[in-house]
């Protein structure tokens, strides 16, 4: 009857070191789970800024794209013009 006693005890404080086990052990996931989350977080919103400042970036290279096609459409009138006056200039020379 003893032994029998004993052995109950035994596998009673058995399952409660198990449970203490996987109780602890449960508390430790969650707070890893909670920074992980909080990481998410911040890891999302830095994804945010980022994708912000590439819209911004990719919207300034294009205006500066369209401003040197502009500038460059300028320069070949410029040039035309001054082909056309330095042949005028060629025929009709200063006195």
């Amino acid at each position: 009857m003893r032994v029998l006693v004993s052995g109950a005890i035994g596998a009673v404080l058995a399952c409660i070191v198990v449970l203490a086990v996987e109780h602890l052990a449960g508390d430790d996931d969650r707070a890893r789970i909670d920074t992980l989350e909080q990481e998410n977080r911040r890891l999302g919103d830095e994804l945010g800024v980022g994708r912000l400042a590439l819209e911004m970036e990719r919207a300034t290279r294009a205006e500066l794209e369209r401003q040197l096609a502009e500038m460059n459409e300028a320069l070949k009138k410029r040039q035309s013009e001054l082909v056309f006056l330095k042949s005028q200039l060629a025929k009709h020379p200063p006195r």
